[in-house]
């Protein structure tokens, strides 16, 4: 790869106006500083970056990487599930066409994830995710690991995922949406910093032993490395082999899904990393940086990858191949200087590799 080489980022986040005017309404986001903003009430808290609002300052500071990216936008927690029907959807519908207007903005430098109205009647929901690939020409769909009171996995969800199994793109599954900080104590920021990783895990085994994979053809990316889930997969392979339910269930170990699965680079450390694309492969590992939240750190990432014993081949593929191959509706060949993401524009909705 060569400094104008592209690289992809897979988990970056943004709030649209639309979805900003509804955080601050039900008094869920607040503007601490010029600089940062919070989301959240009580100890379930994260600090971001005002560029996640601000699209002025995004493009000031990701010139500041020192590598070219191409951001895959996608809104984060808590997204709409707890919003009355009629309001889901509308403001569901919002965000999406303001991410694709930004993506037609900036073809060059953005693609971007729909968000979808889950806790509402299915078939506006199934509508949405079909407007939101066709004509609004988005990349995917974020889903955050606790819909309502349920996951995505249950039976009401299985025409929708019906629907994205068609319609070919990701589902990027994001936690936040677990109102664990009900349950037990988030004191010493757990909730972000450790118990996001267990909804990620918890979501991704259900995921699997409930059979959903085999059903349908579905891709799905997994944020923060997946959470603990492939460090812990024999556990889950030994409930295979000694529970006849689970067998019933599905057709083969649960590790074998798990490798099916993709997952971001957002690890932290060279040991987890090294450990996620031992148990992944090349192939199914893509960059994140979960960037402008407080705990991103792009170049850090990229400098932990570049420290691991990986040729050149092998950092593109988790760089930008992988996602250029297997998520479809991706276009970053519009990138072609590092600043022409301020002069491009696309001149069709249709999005081709």
């Amino acid at each position: 790869m060569t400094k104008d080489s592209v690289i992809v980022d897979v988990h970056s986040h943004i709030y649209t106006k639309s979805y900003v005017n509804i955080l601050e309404k039900y008094g869920m986001l607040s503007r601490l500083s010029e600089d940062t903003v919070k989301i959240g009430k009580g100890k379930r808290t994260a600090l971001i970056g005002s560029a996640i609002i601000d699209m002025d300052k995004r493009l000031k500071e990701i010139e500041k990487f020192g590598f070219i990216t191409y951001q895959i936008l996608s809104i984060s927690r808590p997204w709409t599930y707890f919003l009355p029907e009629q309001e889901e959807i509308k403001t569901a519908r919002s965000i999406n066409e303001e991410i694709a207007e930004i993506i037609n903005k900036y073809p060059s430098t953005f693609g971007g994830l729909g968000t979808l109205p889950l806790n509402s009647d299915i078939n506006y929901t199934i509508e949405e995710a079909e407007r939101a690939v066709k004509d609004l020409g988005l990349n995917g769909f974020i889903i955050g690991t606790d819909i309502g009171d349920g996951t995505i996995d249950l039976p009401k969800f299985e025409p929708l995922l019906e629907v994205i199994s068609k319609l070919d793109v990701p589902i990027f599954l994001h936690p936040g949406s677990m109102a664990l900080d009900k349950i037990i104590s988030e004191d010493y920021r757990t909730g972000e910093l450790v118990n996001y990783l267990f909804e990620t895990t918890h979501v991704l085994s259900r995921i699997i032993l409930s059979g959903i994979l085999d059903k349908y053809k579905l891709k799905i990316v997994a944020a923060h490395g997946g959470g603990y889930i492939t460090y812990q997969f024999g556990r889950l392979d030994r409930g295979y082999e000694i529970y006849p339910e689970i067998k019933e269930k599905i057709k083969k170990k649960p590790s074998e899904y798990l490798k099916e699965i993709y997952y971001d680079s957002i690890v932290f450390s060279k040991e987890a990393l090294e450990h996620l694309i031992r148990f992944a492969g090349k192939e199914h590992v893509m960059f994140g940086t979960d960037y402008p939240f407080k705990i991103s750190d792009p170049v850090g990432m990229k400098k932990l990858l570049e420290s691991l014993d990986l040729t050149e081949d092998e950092l593109e593929l988790i760089y930008m191949k992988n996602a250029k191959n297997k998520l479809k509706q991706l276009n970053f060949a519009y990138r072609i200087h590092p600043n022409s993401h301020r002069t491009h524009k696309k001149t069709s909705k249709k999005k081709n590799y």
